[in-house]
């Protein structure tokens, strides 16, 4: 498995560029396996309704920790961009809420509208 360079970190796993233009979400070790394979059901579920997001490719495993291969997204963050233009904010925050608003108009997958349901 080659790895490129970090481009994130985060409590819960790092984030490295990784093959084909893709990236890696590389939990630690610390992480249950149960948690990594949950967000990547979730992640599958969201991607499949059209929301924009990351694409969830593959679960990968090596040496025991394991990692969930995401398509790559090109762009800076809205903090980031709220954060080199602070004039933007009204315009911004206004993005956020237009895709909080489409991501919540989705209908969720049954399979995991029943899990979500047992929390």
């Amino acid at each position: 498995m080659t790895m490129g360079r970090i481009i994130g970190q985060g409590r819960t796993a790092d984030v490295y560029e990784y093959a084909d233009g893709n990236v890696l979400k590389w939990y630690h070790e610390s992480m249950p396996k149960s948690v990594i394979v949950e967000e990547y059901r979730v992640s599958q579920a969201v991607s499949a309704t059209g929301v924009l997001t990351p694409k969830p490719l593959e679960m990968i495993e090596v040496d025991g920790r394991s990692g969930i291969v995401f398509q790559k997204v090109v762009g800076d963050t809205l903090l980031k961009q709220l954060a080199s233009n602070p004039w933007r904010i009204g315009t911004l925050t206004k993005q956020l809420a237009k895709l909080h608003v489409s991501i919540h108009q989705q209908k969720a997958p049954d399979a995991l509208r029943q899990q979500l349901c047992m929390w």
